[in-house]
């Protein structure tokens, strides 16, 4: 679960933002991570480091158990006008998974490759459908959730309270 090695912490850092924080369940990852940020071991969300003005979670809440309570948990710790900025792989039609895996192989990954990653993330990574995240955000107090990015399977999602 989430920051990983900091590419994204990173990647802000150098665009100029600072007081950043990241947060993984892995000790391992946290040690290899980016260090010019706050790093914290968790599996559940620290909203008691808030409040955030962004808080950004790619490719997280399919590896989390409770997402609702995760959610409830970020959405409490925005500030008045925060935002939370959310990717993640959805539940999917067959037809649309195999475009996802064309896509993998047009880009070089191999069959065998594809279906070592199915069966690693088998009972692992659930997803859940797009309706899903509406409604539960909707329902936890974000008054406007967007689609900024769209593609195959996976979507980025825009949310806020104030309608920023």
């Amino acid at each position: 679960m989430g920051s990983a090695i900091g590419t994204t912490l990173h990647a802000l850092h150098q665009a100029g933002l600072n007081n950043l924080y990241g947060v993984d369940s892995s000790a391992e990852m946290l040690a290899r991570s980016f260090d010019q940020a706050s790093l914290i071991q968790s599996e559940q969300f620290p909203l008691e480091h808030g409040p955030f003005d962004v808080v950004i979670a790619n490719w997280v809440l399919h590896f989390i158990k409770d997402r609702e309570a995760y959610l409830r948990d970020v959405k409490n710790s925005l500030s008045p006008n925060g935002v939370l900025i959310l990717t993640e792989k959805l539940t999917a039609s067959a037809l649309a998974n195999e475009l996802y895996y064309d896509f993998k192989r047009a880009n070089g990954v191999r069959e065998k490759e594809i279906e070592i990653k199915k069966q690693r993330l088998e009972g692992v990574l659930t997803t859940y459908p797009l309706s899903w995240y509406l409604d539960t955000l909707t329902g936890l107090g974000f008054t406007q959730v967007d689609v900024i990015n769209a593609n195959t399977v996976f979507v980025t999602l825009l949310a806020s309270c104030d309608g920023v």
